[in-house]
């Protein structure tokens, strides 16, 4: 309520995350824990008259993480532990270097099946609270069409300096860039493999590029500029000629987290998990058969199985019950996806219309 009632007119300098630091200290007058992740950029923002939480998300654009190579890009949020301001990398990896522990690690099996989890297999309660009772996927088929369009996979970003007039081209390539920032279940490509939600296969018949080789599926042009406020920076702080690169994979990891694998589920009620918590998730897999399903390990999705993130959760108490409603996303998958060949065209002769119409009419159909 006190964002809604509240604007910010001010001017910052220095590093983002003690901007989030001030507004929130100063507007919004919190007595939460403000958790936040430090910022590796420094810039010079003006905030023209907008909300604490709008002022706040124009500025998470344009962060980058301390410790990351190509990560861009912050998510402000709120749990009952306090605000949250921090990248996707933090969620996913520890100091930008390390494949983060999951906080839990939850199972879809039959009650009296402990699956591979030993723990639950000693402990009747530990079981209940890691079994998942239902889930649902909201999004798993991966939209390639939307996403393309998107610039998740390629994408080209024009920059026009304004102080200079000079034009520079950057494109964004998925598969060749994947390896810059962190996933969920692939941290570092020498350990894990890439573990694309796309595989790097053929997309046409005459040729061997791949779907991140047209970065003319979306095309951007970003208008940036020098000594804006008196330093030779652009728009993230940082040297010009880096805006279109950094604003190129900023839009890819969004659409990831956004437009990624995403899952519903319910649980057992439980204070541990909070939004932005890594977990664990254990699905069957559909093509399993039946006699293995009381194997450990044996009907495990290799697919969609794996390391989550908390996008959304919430809390129902009716009565003596207890329950979680959560929503997690992934943009990785959880074994590689093998990339494969297109089968070459024979042919690419033109039919005459009113040819095959007067075969067919004859009976004599030998278009297949």
């Amino acid at each position: 309520m006190r964002n809604i009632r509240t604007k910010v007119s001010q001017a910052y300098t220095g590093k983002l995350d003690e901007m989030v630091h001030e507004i929130t200290k100063d507007y919004l007058d919190s007595k939460k824990t403000l958790f936040v992740e430090t910022t590796g950029n420094q810039d010079k923002i003006v905030v023209p008259n907008m909300r604490p939480f709008d002022a706040i998300n124009m500025i998470a654009k344009k962060a980058i993480p301390q410790n990351s190579r190509g990560g861009v890009g912050y998510y402000f949020y709120e749990t009952t532990k306090g605000f949250n301001f921090r990248s996707w990398e933090s969620m996913v990896s520890s100091k930008s270097n390390f494949k983060r522990s999951p906080r839990d690690e939850f199972f879809y099996q039959p009650a009296k099946i402990p699956g591979n989890d030993p723990k639950a297999e000693r402990d009747r309660a530990l079981q209940e609270l890691r079994t998942i009772e239902e889930y649902e996927f909201a999004n798993n088929f991966h939209d390639v069409a939307a996403n393309t369009v998107l610039g998740t996979y390629g994408h080209r970003v024009i920059t026009y300096n304004l102080f200079d007039k000079n034009i520079e081209t950057n494109d964004y390539h998925y598969h060749d860039q994947f390896h810059e920032s962190k996933h969920t279940d692939s941290t570092t490509s020498q350990f894990d493999g890439e573990r694309y939600a796309i595989a790097p296969s053929p997309v046409d018949y005459d040729n061997e590029l791949n779907v991140s080789d047209f970065p003319e599926s979306r095309v951007s042009l970003q208008p940036t500029t020098r000594f804006l406020h008196n330093e030779n920076t652009g728009m993230y702080g940082i040297d010009v000629n880096q805006d279109g690169v950094k604003y190129g994979a900023y839009q890819s990891q969004l659409n990831q987290v956004m437009h990624g694998t995403t899952l519903k589920m319910r649980i057992k009620g439980q204070c541990k998990i909070n939004a932005g918590d890594l977990i664990r998730v254990h699905l069957k897999d559909p093509n399993a058969s039946r006699d293995n399903s009381s194997k450990a390990g044996q009907n495990h999705d290799e697919r969609f199985s794996g390391d989550y993130v908390i996008t959304k959760l919430r809390h129902q108490i009716t009565g003596e019950l207890h329950t979680i409603q959560l929503e997690c996303v992934k943009d990785a998958v959880g074994q590689a996806i093998p990339a494969g060949v297109n089968p070459k065209r024979t042919s690419n002769r033109p039919y005459n219309r009113m040819e095959i119409d007067e075969t067919d009419a004859f009976g004599d159909n030998h278009l297949i």
